[in-house]
């Protein structure tokens, strides 16, 4: 990874999923998001920037300029599109970059359109470029009746996104969970396999891939799945970034094999209830020792403990500490 091993362990640097752990999730107080974010910035100290959602509207609930006078000025983020796919999907079963129903696709395709500008507005209030991946995924969930996409429909609509200025901003695709062989899946988008022969397709360009360690996990009921997924994505040299987030075989809280951003599990942990994340130490050290970290853009983790109602706002900040921990240890 660009800033980490040859440098020293103590330059490795992370993007962080806060939203997922943030108060907002659960309570309507600016008070309390600001006072976490603020924690954050001190507890973790090895933040290279953020992954922040783009729900289809705004970057936060409390609006754009709220999330971006969070941002630090030398931090490079990453902006992901899933939550407005996974939003719209609510509404529109068709929405989608890979949507065979044209109107789903438009509408795709506008929302898109407003995460350009949005890319836009955020380096120009900050005054420098500090978006530096876009994170779009194979929407629709192509399992729902009547709903189909295909890989030429994606590649059409990269395209014509791929034609507009992102300000400097790399383009990737985050692969979710596809349906599995039992019919059941979480996002339900395209295969691996099929993103991958779409980056292949824009082999001149700097399409990338991003893999989330869960939803990897999730999709074949197995830790051997997000292996063998970093295997077929570093054989094609095109993935760019990885995220830890977990998942459970079974839990009261959790579930079975959701992705509910399941944290780290370890025995010297002050956290509990996380006994059932199959995100372990063991596993973490498997997973470290397949990726290939010079070649990825960026590293992280994203991380939410449940039920949300009796999380306090330290257990919030502890869980994106005891990450950064287990990864500086092990990398």
């Amino acid at each position: 990874m660009g800033d980490s091993t040859s440098q020293g362990r103590s330059t490795m640097s992370f993007i962080i999923g806060a939203y997922a752990s943030a108060p907002s999730l659960f309570l309507n107080d600016r008070t309390q998001e600001k006072i976490f974010y603020e924690l954050l910035k001190e507890r973790v100290k090895n933040i290279k920037g953020l992954e922040i959602p783009f729900n289809g509207e705004a970057l936060h609930i409390f609006g754009n300029d709220f999330l971006i006078k969070l941002l630090e000025d030398d931090w490079l983020n990453v902006i992901t599109a899933v939550p407005a796919s996974f939003n719209n999907l609510k509404i529109n079963k068709h929405f989608g970059l890979a949507s065979d129903d044209q109107e789903g696709r438009d509408l795709a395709l506008s929302c898109h359109r407003k995460l350009n500008d949005t890319v836009k507005e955020i380096n120009d209030k900050k005054g420098n470029p500090c978006i530096s991946h876009v994170q779009l995924c194979s929407s629709p969930s192509f399992p729902f009746e009547n709903v189909s996409s295909s890989e030429q429909t994606l590649i059409s609509s990269l395209e014509e996104i791929m034609s507009w200025d992102w300000d400097g901003a790399c383009l990737t695709l985050e692969h979710c969970d596809s349906h599995s062989v039992d019919g059941t899946y979480q996002k339900g988008f395209m295969s691996i396999e099929s993103e991958l022969r779409i980056i292949d397709y824009f082999s001149d360009s700097l399409l990338g891939m991003v893999l989330n360690w869960g939803r990897s996990v999730l999709e074949g009921k197995s830790p051997n799945t997000i292996v063998n997924h970093i295997d077929l994505c570093q054989q094609k040299d095109c993935l760019k970034g990885f995220i830890f987030s977990g998942t459970s075989e079974e839990d009261p809280i959790y579930g079975s094999w959701e992705d509910q951003h399941m944290p780290f599990f370890r025995k010297t942990s002050n956290l509990n209830g996380l006994e059932n994340s199959l995100l372990t130490e063991e596993n973490t050290s498997l997973t470290l020792e397949k990726l290939n970290e010079q070649a990825l853009s960026y590293i992280g983790f994203k991380l939410q403990l449940l039920p949300q109602e009796k999380v306090s706002l330290e257990e919030r900040v502890e869980i994106n500490v005891d990450a950064e921990e287990i990864l500086i240890n092990k990398i």
